[in-house]
């Protein structure tokens, strides 16, 4: 996959990218940007994307959009890509409620032991 930007314009070329992977990357832009500790420092928390669309094979195809790619959880981001997607691949996006895996940290010891 290739990134590039155009002024106020985006476009993500797809080169033999299977549904998942494009549905990885969707994640990634559609995510939110959080914000850790006191630091400021920050990350994007990727939105829950799976491929429902029954389809195995691999594809090439650009998706063209009006937004920054550093725009990561900007509703105008979001609904630039969303209508990106329908428009140009004929896909659709439909929010739902799935299970997703968390993992929590409790606890971390400052010096490891052997075990």
């Amino acid at each position: 996959m290739t990134y590039a930007r155009f002024d106020e314009r985006s476009r993500a070329t797809f080169s033999n990218n299977s549904m998942s992977e494009f549905a990885r990357f969707l994640g990634d832009r559609l995510g939110k940007d959080r914000v850790f500790g006191a630091g400021g420092r920050s990350w994007v928390e990727p939105a829950a994307v799976l491929d429902k669309t029954g389809l195995t094979g691999r594809y090439d195809f650009t998706l063209d959009f009006a937004a920054f790619p550093s725009a990561v959880g900007d509703p105008s981001t979001i609904s630039a890509i969303k209508g990106a997607i329908v428009k140009q691949l004929g896909l659709k996006l439909i929010e739902a409620k799935v299970p997703t895996g968390t993992l929590v940290i409790d606890h971390v010891e400052v010096t490891p032991t052997d075990n």
